[in-house]
């Protein structure tokens, strides 16, 4: 389940908001389901999830929107930097 990220920004605004996040991501994790938290933006929010076992985080805090051939790129430089050692012989 995605959660939308209007939800995560009202995280913390007040105990009610809170404990809705809080209980939708128990509540889907109990039902054997994936959580992604979509718009975290803050180390706040992402703290905040982290803490009630939330699996999955997206947002801004970690990258903001970039081209299609830009994201290429990075996942090539990243793939070359990480290239098992070949064993000799």
């Amino acid at each position: 389940m995605k959660i939308n990220g209007s939800f995560i920004a009202k995280m913390g605004e007040n105990d009610r908001s809170t404990e809705i996040m809080k209980s939708m991501i128990d509540m889907v994790a109990k039902l054997g389901y994936s959580v992604v938290a979509e718009g975290v933006e803050n180390i706040n929010q992402l703290e905040m999830l982290k803490n009630w076992n939330c699996p999955v985080v997206q947002g801004f805090l970690f990258l903001k929107p970039v081209a299609t051939d830009i994201v290429l790129d990075m996942l090539k430089d990243n793939a070359q930097e990480h290239r098992p050692i070949k064993k000799a012989g």
